[in-house]
């Protein structure tokens, strides 16, 4: 039902009065709700997003978070029939107590994970004319986070149809929130679920996104877990997602002596620094079809904030350059001093030498790079600068933005992952192995002919 139209009663959490009849449905990337009658009309001048309960026609619970009134009033001032709300999520199951409501438990379901995760769980056997099948739940291992406890495991699903039986394996992040650590859902998505996304992307090098989320909540009252699917529209919802291929990932399961526990320790203390360099670096395979502009610019924005966390911002000594500024302000005018001192600028580094400190940092895949075009640091700075700034639009230039991006996120990636633990030369390995890298060498060498 996640995803398709729910037509049932609904009303806003609380209310006593009438229940209006309507449907929610997904128009583009937006869940609206369709009512023939109206809400509670103090609902609509809320200045807090309104948390909607219904009924579907088989009796099936739903939550809507975050909605808020969209239709258009009419000559009487009176809401439009039908009255149509905005809504941010959907969850299938539940009546929510309230949107900060604290999850008991969240699955989060990403197509490439039972590939990266290297575990299949199914034994087959055959004898006497019938075949068996076992696949019991298969756990990689568990990490703590922030109280939390996280688990990667595999099951599988048997399906009967007359003669035939289809199984289907899938793997699973498993996040239970400590007792002393309770998250709400929208917490629950960008503590653990975000992250989560963002380390496969990386790891595997594939596009990735985040299937329906599965909570569980306290329970009812019969002593029963409620449970709830939740769905927020994305503008990428129609765009298929395959599972990678694991020969061609970037870093596979098993990684180096590393266990699941360090790894989820490591990445999300990495994430809580580095988050944003990692959705610069993951942009286009987390949003596919992007503009030459978008990939150089957000490639170069990775690069930056690397440079700011791990880098000296200094372009020379404070002390020398604060002296140096000193003198030259003591020695002008004073009816210029405050001009000059406007005009000095300050003391960071440009993002030439920014690129050089990063190229620097990412030694053997730096290096390839490097070789495979010398005048990269300069002609990505050339770049960033001419998208940042609206410069004349070349010819060439979309094909240059498209092979010079894509090297910089291989330095980025490279110093990624010497910063989650593993050492250099294993890095080293990684990238060098990876096909993609080898064929964005090769069309990176196109632009010592390009003009």
């Amino acid at each position: 039902m996640l995803g398709a139209e729910v037509t049932g009663f609904w009303w806003p959490a609380g209310w006593k009065g009438r229940k209006s009849q309507g449907r929610l449905s997904t128009e583009g990337s937006a869940l609206t709700l369709a009512l023939t009658e109206w809400f509670d009309p103090a609902s609509h001048n809320s200045d807090v997003d309104v948390l909607v309960h219904g009924v579907d026609e088989s009796g099936g619970r739903h939550s809507l978070l975050g909605c808020f009134w969209t239709s258009r009033a009419t000559s009487t001032g009176l809401p439009a029939s039908p009255e149509r709300w905005h809504v941010d999520a959907h969850l299938a199951g539940v009546h929510l107590s309230s949107p900060d409501e604290p999850v008991v438990s969240m699955r989060v379901d990403i197509p490439s994970l039972l590939s990266w995760s290297g575990l299949g769980p199914l034994a087959v056997s055959g004898s006497g004319g019938s075949v068996g099948v076992s696949g019991e739940r298969q756990s990689l291992d568990v990490g703590v986070v922030d109280g939390a406890r996280i688990e990667l495991f595999v099951d599988h699903l048997l399906t009967a149809n007359g003669d035939s039986v289809t199984v289907a394996r899938s793997a699973h992040f498993d996040v239970t929130p400590g007792v002393e650590h309770q998250v709400t859902i929208q917490q629950a998505i960008a503590r653990f679920a975000t992250p989560l996304d963002d380390l496969v992307i990386l790891l595997t090098n594939h596009a990735a996104r985040l299937e329906p989320l599965h909570f569980t909540f306290g329970a009812d009252n019969g002593g029963r877990p409620r449970g709830a699917v939740y769905h927020a529209p994305r503008l990428d919802d129609d765009v298929p997602v395959v599972a990678a291929d694991r020969r061609k990932m970037l870093a596979p399961w098993p990684i180096a002596a590393m266990d699941f526990s360090d790894l989820m320790a490591a990445w999300f203390k990495l994430h809580d620094r580095l988050g944003y360099a990692v959705t610069m670096v993951n942009v286009p395979l987390a949003v596919p079809h992007q503009l030459g502009e978008t990939l150089v610019l957000t490639a170069s924005l990775a690069l930056e904030r690397l440079h700011r966390e791990l880098c000296d911002p200094h372009a020379e000594d404070p002390v020398v350059h604060q002296h140096r500024k000193a003198e030259i302000l003591a020695s002008a005018p004073p009816e210029y001093r405050d001009w000059l001192r406007a005009r000095l600028g300050s003391n960071e580094r440009g993002f030439r030498r920014k690129v050089d400190d990063i190229v620097e940092l990412a030694s053997s895949t730096g290096l390839a790079v490097t070789d495979a075009y010398p005048q990269f640091a300069k002609s990505l700075a050339g770049a960033r600068n001419g998208v940042a700034h609206a410069t004349d639009f070349r010819e060439s230039d979309g094909e240059r933005y498209l092979y010079l991006s894509e090297p910089a996120r291989w330095i980025a990636r490279h110093v990624l992952l010497m910063q989650l633990g593993l050492a250099d030369e294993v890095v080293t390995t990684l990238i060098e192995r990876n096909p993609q890298f080898q064929d964005d060498l090769r069309l990176l060498e196109r632009m010592n002919q390009l003009a």
